[in-house]
């Protein structure tokens, strides 16, 4: 997470929440790990006072199953939640989903392709020109955007030599990028 950093473990049943803190104390973060999933909190600063930590952690909820996993408020009266970004990855590509509400600020001004109640985008990634050249004319030179009527979903493919994306993995990048058009669907819920 941050190399040379501390690491302090909170136990719980059924799963474990690592404090990491940077060497230098300019940044940390909490990582609730359960047996399939991770949830991560950055705080852009030294750790906060142990005893602040521990209030955090018992605040949260953790909830890890092999479809998922879910954080939770155990007191709704005593938390807010504003700017997330649930982001993910695999062998092949990178996702970030907020709630459409958060996410409209990233839509183009100009209307997607339409699939279902979806309204679908790709627009140019930030590449460097090197990577460009060699990306132009395939799927992974776009990040895709898919807007439903509750969340926002941003993927990126990971192309071959990607540090992501495993050697040997087939590249079938065409073929993924019209999956993704045809099949995901996010939903974001919640008040």
């Amino acid at each position: 997470m941050l190399p040379g950093a501390s690491v302090r473990t909170f136990v719980r049943r059924g799963y474990d929440v690592l404090l990491y803190e940077a060497a230098d104390r300019t940044d940390s973060c909490l990582v609730w790990v359960g047996p399939y999933h991770e949830a991560t909190t950055w705080f852009g600063a030294a750790a906060p006072r142990p005893d602040l930590v521990a209030s955090l952690i018992n605040l949260i909820r953790y909830e890890d199953a092999p479809d998922g996993a879910r954080l939770t408020s155990t007191s709704p009266r005593l938390t807010q939640q504003h700017g997330t970004v649930l982001t993910g990855w695999s062998e092949w590509a990178w996702l970030a989903v907020r709630s459409a509400a958060e996410g409209a600020g990233v839509l183009p001004d100009w209307r997607g392709m339409t699939s279902g109640d979806r309204e679908i985008w790709r627009g140019q990634r930030g590449l460097e020109d090197a990577e460009r050249a060699q990306l132009t004319g395939t799927a992974y030179e776009w990040r895709y955007l898919i807007a439903g009527p509750d969340s926002v979903a941003e993927v990126t493919l990971h192309p071959p030599g990607s540090p992501l994306r495993p050697a040997g993995l087939r590249d079938d990048a065409d073929r993924r990028a019209a999956a993704l058009v045809d099949g995901l669907r996010v939903s974001w819920s919640g008040a």
